[in-house]
């Protein structure tokens, strides 16, 4: 409502303070009763960069959010490069030992931020009939999958078919793929692409 402004920033200050509260009344459930938890806070969009107070676009800054978590041991994927709000869901689920049915795991987005990752920061522009995938190698060697859907039907509560269309050196970092192969007909909808990693 306010902008970049002083209301805004103390309104920071007693989010923080009430956070802090429920921040100790875990760490006392977890010494008391041996409890595991993990908490994350964050916002559910950004900002415009001019005023501070719409969002909706596209800008970095409407775009970003940011991620405080209690968890003691984050992989290197926040060190090195910024986490989207995506890769929440998939910490909470390794966190929670939750499997993903196979039918839906190409779905989600987002990188654990816990444990053991390969690779990160996967960016795709689709230009004429070429889709240019990019990713961060975490690890120095493996082999990245590439599936492809050209549907979307995971939307309305269906399911996606994904076609393997390439198989690339991990550290190479990114691929480069034909789309004029793909079923024309589906191409009127959005494009999913999905990188599976296999050692």
């Amino acid at each position: 409502m306010y902008g970049d402004s002083d209301r805004y920033y103390e309104a920071v200050k007693k989010m923080d303070a009430q956070i802090g509260r429920i921040a100790q009344a875990v760490r006392q459930r977890q010494k008391r009763f041996k409890e595991e938890w993990l908490i994350f806070v964050t916002t559910d969009h950004g900002r415009d960069e001019q005023t501070g107070k719409s969002h909706g676009g596209q800008s970095p800054r409407q775009r970003s959010t940011w991620i405080v978590t209690n968890h003691p041991q984050l992989n290197s994927y926040p060190r090195y490069y910024t986490p989207d709000i995506v890769d929440i869901m998939p910490t909470i689920a390794r966190f929670m030992n939750i499997s993903i049915p196979p039918e839906i795991s190409p779905e989600p987005d987002g990188v654990p931020l816990t444990g053991s990752i390969f690779l990160s920061g996967m960016d795709v522009n689709h230009s004429g009939n070429k889709l240019d995938i990019t990713w961060k190698a975490m690890e120095p060697a493996g082999k990245v999958k590439i599936r492809t859907s050209t549907t979307n039907h995971f939307k309305t509560g269906g399911r996606d078919n994904y076609q393997l269309v390439a198989q690339v050196p991990l550290e190479r970092g990114y691929a480069v793929i034909d789309t004029s192969t793909l079923p024309r007909s589906d191409l009127q909808g959005s494009s999913e692409v999905i990188l599976q990693l296999i050692l």
